[in-house]
């Protein structure tokens, strides 16, 4: 053997170093397993000298089989130095694996480089278990690391460098305070989990970081994400969208709660539209049910309303109790459909107390509100269905509304009375006349003080008065004679009114009623006087007619508008002179109630003899006598010819 000096062993920082030969020889130094020693010059002070340096390579793997892992840095050594090289081969028979020695023959035009390829050689070569190197007419008893005479370095690599996926090798790993750590032991600690080490990869999980923070965020994936959960998420915060979306794939690896947490921050908050959708598809695929919750709500969000829809039914269909509070706040969508939507989803969950509350929420679309009214009424039951049918009433025009109110009438309980009542004050007229029809249907006692508050308002049409009236002696009409004769004494004087008009309807050609309507056709009151006509005139006699006709000329035209009302109660012939005579002197008279009472009568007699008045009065210009000619035209129209009539009415309609 040839004599050489020993080489001593030193450790330097030679990173650049090790760049510059990992692209020479191909080497990943982030994803390195193995090492090879490279012979290096290096500049120290004003003199050059040379060194081994290790160099990370993942061609090379300590656990590899000497028989693939020499011919394997071999070729490394070889390709990076072919100049050095030359020639050289390597030799390793099961004879040499025996003897713990690998052969090298070197290229004998290259003899200048011996050293050189010793020195590489026997360092990695011994590196992966080998006992010594022989060197055929050189070295023939073989060298190790002691003969060979340059100092090898130990690379000292940044932390952030060599965490996972990257494994470094007869290295040591300087940590962000200037230790260091062999690093076979910084891996096994850094594995076991020692807060140490943990708190250092947390310090490059700054959204501020520089490069460093790629190789943390790809050690938090390796690790295992939850002792850094926190530090992973504030990179949320970071302009980079890629280091965002990095550090939400690798939460999203984790099972823990908290991870999820911060994956539903990054659907709600990330200004970036593909980070979101990200977000949300991670969370249909999340471990726990109640976040899979989340990836619904970003659907509901979405622009294609089919998309959007079909969410809304899954949230129907939900056992989530916070698809409730998201289907209320979808009511107020500035998209109609989709607030539609949330209104038949909450009707599916019979949210029925949200949906009534909707109805109060001046904030919502009119279509919205009445959406969850009509949802009420075919879903709800009791005051919940009562109120939506209000609603509905007070807001659908035509017969929609006038269909809400007669399913109001129909209801059994809770009483629909005081509701109904509500509706004297419709701005309505036809709905309010119907309210007033209604309260007269049901017969109930305490309607009358409503239906006597509509009729005295101030400036009230007399239509609506004289149905307020109508409904009133209907109610009374139902009850016993006593209780009917008991009310002719009431102190006010709408129900005093609407008793005797009920007495009238009730007596059954009783004397002692016709002396108490007899009597009171003389009362003070034109309003007494004028129900005692109506009621007098529904004994129908020669008598009752007399009596009635004495009012023809009375001073109020209240008490005349009653007596052509009643007129329409004899039906007699033995009347018909007297009373066709007093309809057509009432037709050509000025005062609208009258007129509106005679053509009532006309129609309810059959006087067709004065259709032809009845039909020129459809155009009158006062509402209530254009309402009674409509009636009475109708009435007396000829059923082989009523084209003159429809005609008419058509043209009063409009």
């Amino acid at each position: 053997m040839i004599g050489l000096k020993k080489g001593a062993l030193y450790c330097g920082v030679v990173l650049a170093a090790c760049l510059s030969f990992a692209g020479a020889a191909g080497a990943q130094i982030l994803d390195a397993t193995g090492v090879i020693y490279a012979f290096t010059p290096q500049q120290v002070g004003s003199q050059q000298g040379y060194m081994l340096i290790p160099m990370p390579t993942n061609a090379v793997r300590p656990d590899m089989p000497i028989q693939a892992g020499v011919p394997a840095a071999f070729g490394l050594l070889r390709n990076g130095k072919p100049a050095t090289y030359g020639n050289a081969s390597v030799r390793l028979t099961d004879r040499d694996i025996a003897a713990g020695q690998v052969v090298v023959n070197l290229d004998p035009s290259r003899r200048d480089s011996f050293l050189i390829v010793a020195a590489e050689t026997v360092y990695t070569f011994t590196q992966l278990g080998v006992e010594r190197v022989v060197f055929p007419g050189f070295a023939d008893e073989g060298m190790t690391r002691a003969d060979i005479p340059y100092a090898a370095y130990t690379a000292r690599v940044p932390m952030w460098q060599a965490l996972p996926p990257a494994r470094f090798y007869a290295s040591e790993i300087v940590l962000p305070g200037g230790d260091t750590l062999e690093a076979d032991e910084f891996y096994e600690r850094l594995e076991r989990g020692e807060r140490e080490l943990q708190g250092h990869v947390r310090s490059y999980l700054r959204p501020d970081a520089g490069v460093e923070v790629w190789g943390a965020l790809n050690a938090a994936h390796g690790l295992g994400v939850d002792p850094y959960i926190d530090s992973v998420a504030s990179l949320g915060a970071s302009p980079d969208p890629a280091l965002r979306m990095h550090a939400l794939s690798v939460l999203s690896t984790s099972s823990s709660a908290a991870a999820w947490e911060h994956v539903v921050a990054f659907m709600r908050n990330d200004p970036d539209p593909n980070i979101q959708g990200a977000a949300a598809e991670a969370l249909a695929s999340a471990p726990d049910n109640s976040f899979r919750f989340y990836n619904v709500i970003y659907r509901v969000r979405a622009a294609d309303s089919a998309t959007r829809h079909a969410a809304i039914q899954e949230l129907a269909a939900s056992r989530d109790e916070r698809a409730d509070g998201e289907l209320i706040g979808l009511m107020s969508a500035g998209d109609g459909g989709t607030a539609l939507a949330a209104v038949g989803a909450l009707a599916t969950r019979e949210r029925w107390d949200d949906l009534r509350s909707a109805l109060d929420d001046d904030s919502l679309s009119e279509d919205t509100r009445m959406a969850a009214a009509n949802a009420l009424i075919e879903g709800a039951s009791g005051e919940l269905r009562l109120s939506a049918l209000r609603y509905r009433g007070f807001n659908a025009v035509g017969q929609g509304a006038r269909d809400a109110l007669d399913r109001i009438h129909a209801l059994g309980r809770p009483d629909p009375r005081p509701v109904i009542e509500e509706f004297l004050a419709h701005p309505d007229r036809e709905m309010k006349l119907h309210a007033i029809a209604l309260l007269g249907q049901r017969g109930d006692d305490d309607a009358i003080p409503a239906l006597a508050s509509v009729a005295g308002a101030r400036g009230v049409e007399p239509e609506i008065r004289a149905a307020a009236g109508d409904a009133a002696t209907a109610i009374l009409v139902s009850r016993g004679a006593s209780e009917i004769r008991s009310r002719t004494s009431a102190r006010d004087e709408f129900t005093r009114r609407a008793a005797y008009r009920a007495l009238g309807e009730t007596a059954n050609g009783s004397s002692d009623a016709f002396a108490t309507l007899r009597s009171g056709l003389s009362d003070r009151s034109g309003q007494i006087r004028g129900a005692c006509a109506l009621g007098i005139a529904a004994f129908s006699t020669t008598e009752a007619l007399d009596l009635v006709l004495e009012l023809e000329t009375d001073s109020d035209v209240g008490v005349r508008a009653d007596v052509a009302r009643s007129l329409g109660r004899f039906p007699s012939e033995e009347h018909a002179d007297r009373v066709n005579a007093t309809l057509v002197n009432f037709l050509q008279g000025g005062d609208p109630e009258v007129v509106a009472g005679a053509l009532l009568s006309a129609g309810d007699l059959r006087r067709t003899s004065i259709a032809g008045v009845v039909v020129d009065k459809i155009g009158h210009p006062e509402a209530i006598v254009r309402a009674a000619a409509m009636r009475a035209a109708a009435q007396l129209a000829d059923p082989a010819n009523p084209r003159a009539v429809i005609n008419a009415l058509t043209r009063g309609l409009h």
